[in-house]
């Protein structure tokens, strides 16, 4: 029997994936030209770097709209439901994907929520921190 070797789709050292076509798409509208971006910004959290857990596929659009803090990236831990929640919200606060991450650090599910199916996190008169903040969140800006 022969064995197959796939060769890799992407060069950069960071990859989570870098023999799956599947991956290689932007998580907001799959775009299959795509720049890596931290959930968790490097400088934040360096220990993440290379965690596939804290690396997705966005177009250069997207990723420039999460760089300018116009589009951001949220995590909030639940230890009691054993996952990590992440999400990333537009500059009107719809959350345009979701992931959920298993807390040992396997991969858990994906979601890119489309436009016509999008939810709104709840606003305070801060800007949204204090909300964040009563619930236990992070929020996470551009590296």
């Amino acid at each position: 029997m022969s064995t197959v070797t796939r060769e890799a789709l992407c060069r950069v050292a960071l990859c989570p994936e870098p023999t799956s076509p599947d991956w290689h798409a932007c998580i907001v509208c799959e775009n299959p030209v795509i720049e890596h971006a931290h959930v968790q910004a490097r400088s934040q959290r360096p220990d993440l770097k290379r965690s596939r857990n804290n690396i997705v596929a966005l177009c250069h659009a997207h990723h420039q709209l999460q760089s300018e803090h116009k589009w951001e990236f949220h995590v909030q831990a639940l230890p009691f439901d054993g996952l990590e929640h992440q999400w990333l919200t537009d500059e009107r606060g719809n959350v345009r994907w979701r992931r959920d991450v298993e807390l040992d650090g396997s991969a858990g599910s994906q979601v890119a929520v489309q436009p016509d199916a999008m939810s709104r996190v709840p606003a305070s008169s801060d800007g949204g921190e204090g909300t964040r903040q009563a619930r236990g969140e992070a929020s996470i800006g551009a590296e």
